[in-house]
């Protein structure tokens, strides 16, 4: 077990130092001024004749959500009351609660208003398409809709099946620099 457990200790080490320097060259492919949002490029063996696979980047955008949930039921209330629902909040003790809900116990229950889940949707996606806050009919400013900033853009590969016998030999050739994971970092604590 001893010799098992030691080489999940290395394979772990290695997978640290290559997911870092895959990490690494993400961002560098990302920050190059050639490369835009929702590019798809392919990438070939530098002969022209295998294809090894596809690099992409990725085009997040802003997204809409309720940041404040009271500020939107009050706007919902005031401008499209019927799509506002009742709720309720428990406010018996647990096991009271547990033993006797099922029967309608009304002391145990508390009505609460709630935007219906379709209306919401709806306030979400007309934002969405706005790139603001707005209502379903055009209405902008809506209370209680935040708009979050749009991701940084990510850069991928996704190989191609034979790709891997192609890069094996440029990388062992030295055609590709890869960084050597045995190297010891710069970190005093070995880096993991």
């Amino acid at each position: 077990m001893t010799d098992t457990l030691l080489e999940l200790a290395a394979a772990g080490l290695l997978r640290v130092r290559a997911n870092a320097a895959y990490d690494a060259v993400r961002a560098k492919a990302a920050a190059e001024k050639d490369m835009k949002r929702s590019d798809r490029l392919s990438v070939w063996s530098p002969d022209g004749k295998v294809y090894l696979g596809a690099v992409s980047k990725t085009n997040p955008e802003t997204s809409a959500g309720i940041g404040d949930a009271a500020a939107f039921l009050d706007w919902v209330k005031a401008t499209y009351p019927d799509d506002v629902d009742w709720d309720m909040d428990i406010v018996g003790p647990d096991d009271e609660v547990k033993a006797v809900l099922y029967q309608h116990a009304k002391h145990l229950v508390k009505l609460k208003e709630v935007v219906k889940p379709e209306f919401r949707a709806k306030v979400l996606e007309a934002s969405n398409a706005a790139k603001e806050p707005a209502g379903p009919n055009g209405e902008l400013d809506v209370p209680g809709v935040v708009m979050s900033a749009a991701a940084t853009s990510t850069v991928t590969f996704r190989p191609s099946p034979d790709a891997a016998a192609t890069l094996t030999e440029l990388i062992r050739s030295g055609a590709v620099k890869v960084p050597d994971l045995l190297d010891v970092p710069d970190a005093p604590d070995g880096g993991e």
